[in-house]
């Protein structure tokens, strides 16, 4: 230990209570620590205060490393030394002053090598795993150590409530934790990398800053740089530009719309949303490098980089095209200097949409394997191919009984010999559902149906096949024999539970399959002669249309197609109503015997949704993909 004590007390920490108390030292003889102080100095000028630095540490005796000064010739060679580093520490300076010729004010801008030769700065800690996980993004004094790998950080400490003093220890009674100072200050002595800037945009808050104000190992220097840009950064309005420098949104330029005691609301142009930041992220003080526009005065709408500051007065470069004023001249560079409340942060930024690529080859190339593929997959539900069942739920045919004759992957499944009749209520409506009568010649199912009351009566009554007598298994229940009205419905062309037909469509020619909104649509047609077999619609040839089943293609009279209109919910389907919607595509929503609410295909459905209610009858099924 040093033979020379110090007969002083530390201070008490304004911070935290010290976990361990440090005994009184005795033997209290005289103190010459100011004599040695000047030889851990290098520099008058950037001198450090090391014994506050190394307060309550233990040291060894160095006077085996630091020759003593006995004579004047030791002296000299001292001076000498201290003449050397006093020129070494001069290349730190982090400003260098430029003069101009003319009557302009002098600008001080950056040194190439300030980032490296800067001893004191301000930085914030980035995360860690380390003791100094607590401490991420606060802010830090760094000052430079004769080691590169080394810097020293002063902190704020945190407290920790459940942790008192330690209990007294005997013999040397050493201080437990980590190293403070006498400002009651955070040592520590760590990498760089630890840090997460050391550039000119880390700047603390207000309330940082004061609590570092007292402090005497902030330099006059950094201390009145600090106040100066607190006081400009402090002047930010709503509706001023600023610059974020640090986070997610690193460079970019914002607008701020609200402030609040602790957080600033901004917006950013060039994304289109507004954050929540806090103070420290953004600045509003404008620093070499910058894009800037200015705003008022004789050289309003010229853009450029400032290169300079100093007080009030901002330096920016203008390239030749850049100047709007008509004194400039055309295609010449130029440095103006303006007040900087005449000009703001600029940034430049396009929105560009992509390119829509669902009618591209590719795409659908791709979509056509990946139905294929999709098809040719085994299907579970084969298993219930000829199995007689009852139809229940929210159906239309809720209470008919039949055998399955085929199923598909997304648990569809068609019926065959529906003998029975049953009633549902939808919606406050009675409905009658007819049987489904099995021609054994014709080899046909056909469905009578009750005309709707909307429609006016068919012109022609086509009495119905004969309907042989069928005995009712016990199990079934509502109605044993069909309604006696089912003799004397006409006989309308539909493909049973398959497909879903209207009067006013199966009428008329589907001459609509000839715009030009259909010629890429797949859209699924049927024959009433064959209504086993779907067909998908290729081209319209005027009387005739191309049809593909399965993998051949045929041409078909126009007047002996009909399309397979809707029959479930969550179908895509498009709309051949002469209206705004007319060759449009949907997805059905919610499915009604006369009216569907649907949205438009592709849009991603939830609250705020467009939705549309059209008819049921002008609503044709589709395959999904388009056709190349």
């Amino acid at each position: 230990m040093f033979d020379n004590q110090r007969n002083d007390l530390p201070q008490r920490n304004p911070f935290l209570d010290i976990e361990a108390a440090v005994d009184e030292r005795e033997g209290h003889e005289e103190d010459d620590s100011d004599e040695e102080d000047h030889l851990f100095l290098a520099s008058e000028e950037e001198s450090l205060d090391e014994e506050n630095g190394f307060d309550h540490r233990l040291f060894v005796n160095s006077s085996g490393f630091i020759p003593e000064r006995k004579s004047t010739e030791d002296d000299s060679v001292w001076d000498e030394l201290l003449v050397r580093a006093r020129r070494r520490a001069n290349i730190s300076k982090t400003l260098q002053w430029q003069v101009h010729h003319d009557d302009s004010p002098s600008l001080d801008q950056p040194d190439a090598t300030s980032s490296q030769s800067t001893s004191q700065v301000w930085v914030r800690i980035r995360p860690s795993s380390g003791f100094l996980k607590k401490y991420k993004g606060d802010i830090a004094l760094a000052t430079s150590t004769p080691d590169p790998k080394e810097v020293k950080y002063c902190l704020v400490p945190r407290l920790r409530g459940k942790r008192r003093l330690a209990p007294e220890r005997g013999g040397q009674r050493p201080v437990k934790g980590a190293e403070y100072s006498d400002d009651g200050f955070l040592i520590v002595l760590a990498s760089p990398k630890i840090a997460v800037s050391w550039s000119e945009q880390v700047l603390p808050t207000k309330h940082e800053y004061l609590d570092f104000k007292g402090s005497t190992t902030l330099t006059g220097q950094l201390r009145k740089e600090a106040e100066r840009r607190l006081e400009r950064n402090t002047q930010v309005e709503v509706g001023h530009r600023v610059k974020f420098v640090t986070g997610s949104f690193y460079g970019l330029t914002g607008i701020v719309l609200g402030i609040a005691s602790f957080t600033l609301d901004i917006a950013i142009p060039s994304l289109d949303i507004s954050v929540e930041v806090l103070p420290y992220e953004i600045r509003k003080e404008i620093i070499p490098g910058d894009r800037l526009m200015v705003i008022s005065g004789d050289h309003v709408g010229t853009k450029g980089w400032a290169i300079g500051a100093a007080g009030n007065i901002v330096s920016i470069f203008v390239r030749g095209d850049s100047a709007v004023d008509v004194d400039a001249v055309h295609g010449s560079d130029r440095e103006i200097d303006i007040n900087f409340m005449d000009v703001t942060f600029y940034e430049e930024f396009q929105n560009t949409n992509l390119r829509d690529l669902s009618s591209s080859k590719s795409h659908l190339t791709y979509s056509k394997i990946a139905e294929e593929k999709r098809q040719m997959r085994k299907n579970p539900n084969n298993i219930f191919v000829g199995k007689e069942v009852m139809v229940t739920g929210a159906n239309e045919y809720k209470g008919i009984t039949g055998i399955i004759k085929d199923t598909s992957l997304d648990g569809q499944a068609s019926l065959l010999r529906l003998q029975y009749t049953s009633t549902f209520d939808e919606g406050g409506r009675r409905t009658v559902l007819q049987p489904l009568i099995w021609d054994e010649h014709a080899k046909t199912a056909v469905i009578h149906r009750h005309p709707l009351p909307s429609l006016p009566p068919p012109r022609e009554e086509i009495p119905p096949p004969n309907n042989p007598e069928t005995t009712p298994t016990p199990a079934w229940g509502p109605f044993p024999n069909p309604p006696a009205a089912a003799s004397h419905t006409p006989a309308l062309p539909a493909l049973g539970l398959l497909i879903n037909t209207s009067p006013e469509s199966s009428n008329r020619p589907p001459l609509w399959l000839g715009h030009p909104k259909f010629q890429r649509l797949r859209v699924k047609l049927y024959q009433p002669d064959s209504p086993d077999s779907i067909l998908e619609f290729r081209r319209f040839n005027g009387d005739t249309v191309t049809v593909r089943e399965c993998r051949s293609f045929r041409q078909i009279p126009l007047e002996d197609v009909a399309p397979v209109l809707v029959r479930k919910k969550e179908e895509i389907v498009v709309c051949f109503e002469e209206s705004e919607c007319f060759g449009e595509l949907f997805r059905i929503k919610t499915y009604g015997l006369e009216h569907c609410v649907v949205r438009k295909f592709g849009k991603k459905a939830g609250k705020g949704e467009k939705l549309w209610t059209l008819a049921t009858s002008f609503l044709a099924e589709v395959y999904p993909g388009f056709r190349s």
